[in-house]
């Protein structure tokens, strides 16, 4: 099994978007003006207004039912714990043969960012590594490696090496802004 995701071009445009309880043949009026403002920005219709831990888990307000429903398979796919194949769950199979964790969720926390390691930890469990080489490619991004890609894999599959391990190595650098207070910050330095 492959697993990608795309996104769909149409899935940004205002012109699928509908405030709540409003139908395109209901005559409503709001609902027909939408439809024509392909790039209105998401300001309210697309703001969650959620401050807790599950804030960018929450699908946006101004989906219908069918990209609701879209949004809850996408959700279960990025919470998915994937395992190697075969098993015997066939439909969680998919896992490597190399990988970083193994659900989307492992390193997306919270369905946000992974975290840097903090001063005690020297693995990174949540944040990758992504390789390049010099040039860009014909849409002006970074060369993958030839031999890794564009992303270090840290585990492998029974049977299958993982590409290396990964540590980071944190340098604090002090210093001082103009108003004459001090800072430090953390630099971080790579090892494999």
């Amino acid at each position: 099994m492959a697993l990608g995701i795309v996104l769909s071009p149409g899935l940004g445009r205002m012109t699928q978007a509908m405030p709540p309880n409003s139908r395109p043949d209901s005559g409503d009026q709001t609902a027909e003006i939408l439809q024509n403002r392909t790039a209105l920005s998401g300001g309210t219709l697309a703001t969650v207004e959620k401050f807790t831990q599950t804030a960018f888990a929450q699908p946006l307000k101004n989906l219908d039912r069918k990209r609701r429903h879209v949004f809850a398979f996408g959700d279960h796919l990025f919470n998915t714990q994937w395992v190697q194949a075969p098993s015997s769950t066939a439909k969680l199979d998919g896992l490597g043969p190399l990988f970083n964790r193994s659900s989307c969720a492992g390193c997306h926390i919270r369905d946000g960012r992974g975290r840097p390691p903090l001063a005690h930890e020297t693995r990174m469990l949540s944040k990758l590594v992504r390789l390049s080489i010099p040039g860009q490619n014909e849409r002006g991004g970074p060369l993958p490696h030839p031999v890794y890609g564009g992303q270090f894999q840290e585990q492998g599959i029974l049977g299958v090496a993982a590409e290396g391990k990964t540590q980071i190595q944190w340098a604090e650098e002090p210093g001082t802004f103009a108003d004459g207070q001090s800072y430090s910050l953390r630099r971080p330095a790579m090892t494999s």
